[in-house]
């Protein structure tokens, strides 16, 4: 199935979760991926460009403050190719949920880490069933809203798929832009400061929320990302 992952913000930024869940689809699905903080101007030309009918899946990764640049573009890309299915994730689709739901031109959200439920998503839509997936919100065939269970953080991050830089240009971001690239050897967080996502994300998702990696594991990581 052809996918085309959206990273929406108006300025260039990298974003390490969209990687991870590119990196989780692409042996099995066909991966696309645009950078729109990289056109500026000419993003609609651009979007215009590389939708058509033969991307099944439009997929956006949305923080709260890129969220409107993101409904701009799907609603941009709806009016090209109005089968495409296409579905939010991210830290603002999780933890507001209900105000992405009420936007006429998404058709699915990711709730949470999506390495394991968008691929359980693809999987099923390639062999014509309807996503019930955990972690998957999605549009029936007559249009209700269907809230599947919420899928455990992933407990094991060791048996992710390293997260595949070759999407992104990072000659740009890194020669120009002097960005420096990331690596986590953990995820979630002990703390509860009241200014961060991290305690309403730890609320929503059922599991252990601090979680580490294998030292060995981020040392291979490292090795084969340069």
């Amino acid at each position: 199935m052809k996918v085309l992952f959206i990273n929406p913000n108006r300025t260039p930024a990298l974003n390490m979760g969209l990687t991870y869940v590119m990196s989780a689809v692409e042996k099995e699905h066909q991966v696309g991926f645009l950078d729109l903080g990289l056109y500026g101007k000419q993003c609609r030309r651009v979007l215009e460009k590389h939708v058509n009918d033969d991307v099944r899946v439009v997929a956006f990764s949305a923080f709260t403050h890129n969220f409107q640049n993101a409904l701009q573009a799907a609603q941009l890309i709806k009016g090209l190719s109005p089968a495409t299915k296409i579905i939010f994730g991210g830290v603002h689709p999780t933890l507001c949920p209900e105000e992405v739901m009420a936007q006429p031109a998404i058709d699915a959200l990711c709730i949470g880490e999506g390495e394991g439920a968008f691929k359980e998503y693809l999987d099923c839509l390639s062999q014509g069933q309807e996503p019930l997936v955990r972690g998957i919100w999605f549009k029936n065939r007559r249009g209700d809203w269907v809230q599947n269970p919420p899928r455990p953080f992933c407990q094991d991050l060791d048996t992710l798929a390293f997260p595949n830089w070759d999407y992104w240009d990072l000659d740009y971001y890194i020669h120009k832009l002097d960005e420096r690239l990331g690596f986590i050897s953990s995820r979630g967080c002990p703390y509860g400061c009241s200014f961060c996502s991290n305690p309403a994300l730890r609320k929503v998702i059922p599991g252990d929320f601090l979680r580490q990696r294998i030292a060995r594991q981020v040392i291979t990581e490292i090795e084969f990302s340069i």
